[in-house]
């Protein structure tokens, strides 16, 4: 295995490695409405690219002009559609994102996590 490792990262390496855009054009975020998938749907557009959030807002209720939004279920989202060959990739982040809501219901969590995963 050829890996190099750089660590600790300095704030310019650090920066030097978020500026550089993906080498693709379109693509899919799941939970996009949320915090993390927001800003990564964010900086993917000011790259230029294509982006399609698939989000249901059961938590996140974060938008901004520029993608396609598909207010729907991951899962109902996946029946849908026959394909996703015409996107690149696929950053999945849709997932029941507050530790106490995964311990107060663990099967809900389970489902919700892993069924969304093994819909895409």
């Amino acid at each position: 295995m050829n890996m190099k490792i750089v660590e600790p990262l300095d704030n310019d390496q650090l920066e030097s490695i978020l500026d550089r855009p993906l080498p693709f054009n379109r693509y899919i975020v799941t939970g996009g409405c949320g915090f993390i998938g927001g800003h990564l749907s964010k900086r993917l557009i000011e790259q230029g690219s294509e982006v399609v959030i698939v989000d249901n807002q059961s938590v996140g209720n974060y938008m901004f002009d520029g993608p396609e939004y598909v207010l729907t279920s991951v899962e109902n989202f996946c029946k849908n559609v026959k394909t996703l060959d015409a996107v690149d990739a696929v950053f999945h982040l849709a997932n029941t994102p507050r530790v106490r809501r995964s311990k107060d219901f663990p099967a809900e969590t389970i489902i919700n996590n892993i069924g969304t995963t093994a819909a895409i």
